[in-house]
């Protein structure tokens, strides 16, 4: 177990300084200080280490989630804005996870492929669950293509950030990460706001039969249907 720790410090240590593709049998033994032999005493290649260490990250977007299972999420928006504050917040320090991507991108084999597809699958039911929510939202807006433009724009950005400046805004200073933060809050609650709004409404206009406003009265005022007002 110490050996195996020692190999994964290493890699660990020599991946986040020079990235999967710049990363060498040579580097990962000198910073574990053991010889080569001991090496393939343990695995078949740096393929085989490569895999072993991205294992550990198969599951960090759950983790990230929480571990929430979705039918038991019990509010939607908010859960939603909590995700993506946490997967921006966990990638800015996850320096593994940013290599990982990163190589993901740049190249294609059986380890990016795995890594990629299963964190796919690992956030299906999440993602669905959000779908089925939303529909009742907004039919016309399609929040699993809302969700990726979130998570691809974030992951681009935290990427990116040690590059360049983004459309004027340093990612790479803490203003920078606390005003990427502050305004996927706001954009998370503008999202759902339509929801918020249609129940409002709908408070609204029980109020007024309750209180025996009639029904095109109640109409007028708030706009609904004389259906939607028959069901109140």
């Amino acid at each position: 177990m110490t050996l195996e720790r020692d190999f994964m410090n290493a890699i660990k240590a020599v991946i986040e300084e020079d990235g999967f593709s710049k990363t060498t049998l040579a580097a990962i033994t000198e910073k574990a200080g053991i010889v080569p032999n001991v090496f393939y005493n343990r695995f078949k290649s740096l393929d085989d280490l490569f895999d072993e260490y991205i294992k550990k990250f198969d599951y960090w977007l759950v983790d990230v989630a929480g571990n929430i299972q979705p039918e038991a999420i019990k509010d939607h928006p908010v859960t939603f804005e909590n995700i993506l504050v946490a997967l921006t917040e966990s990638l800015y320090t996850n320096k593994s996870m940013q290599q990982i991507l990163l190589w993901e991108l740049a190249e294609e084999n059986k380890i990016t492929s795995r890594s990629a597809k299963l964190r796919e699958a690992n956030t299906s039911g999440i993602v669905e669950s959000f779908d089925d929510f939303y529909k009742t939202v907004d039919p016309d807006i399609d929040i699993r293509v809302v969700s990726a433009l979130f998570i691809a724009g974030i992951y681009y950005l935290i990427l990116h950030k040690q590059r360049s400046t983004f459309c004027g805004v340093d990612f790479n200073k803490k203003e920078g990460r606390d005003l990427l933060i502050r305004n996927i809050r706001r954009l998370s609650k503008l999202i759902f706001h339509k929801k918020s709004a249609s129940n409002e409404i709908f408070r609204i206009a029980k109020n007024m039969k309750n209180k025996g406003f009639d029904a095109e009265t109640i109409l007028e005022i708030t706009g609904l249907s004389q259906e939607q007002i028959q069901k109140l």
